[in-house]
């Protein structure tokens, strides 16, 4: 006697749906922020980035479909550009008292807002 079993509905569910998994997973190979680490909670956290990034890039590109349209990396050009914007606001609230930083960090700051401080002694 062959008994065959059923799948259930959640097994069915995911079969018909995890293709959006990998793809999800094929475009957020080449450009992510994921990084190797042994804490469960950032590599959710980084994989959450990643896919918002995703998301957003894409809503993005239906946008505005004419931004960077000759270039070939237009996916790592946005994230590129969203990160400058959202580092930008604290490099400026940080650069407004740079007296003791190092200064790698003082040239770091001066790269993101493209100005040069003067050399204090």
């Amino acid at each position: 006697m062959s008994r065959q079993r059923k799948k259930t509905d959640v097994n069915l569910y995911y079969n018909e749906t995890k293709g959006g998994i990998d793809s999800i997973d094929q475009m957020t190979r080449h450009h992510s922020v994921k990084r190797e680490t042994r804490r469960w909670p950032l590599s959710i956290f980084l994989t959450l980035i990643d896919i918002a990034c995703l998301n957003g890039g894409t809503i993005f590109m239906k946008n505005n479909p004419d931004w960077n349209k000759k270039k070939d990396n237009v996916r790592r050009l946005y994230m590129l550009e969203l990160g400058q914007q959202l580092v930008r606001p604290v490099v400026e609230e940080r650069a407004k008292n740079i007296i003791g930083l190092q200064k790698p960090i003082i040239s770091a700051i001066e790269s993101v807002l493209g100005k040069r401080f003067p050399v204090l002694v």
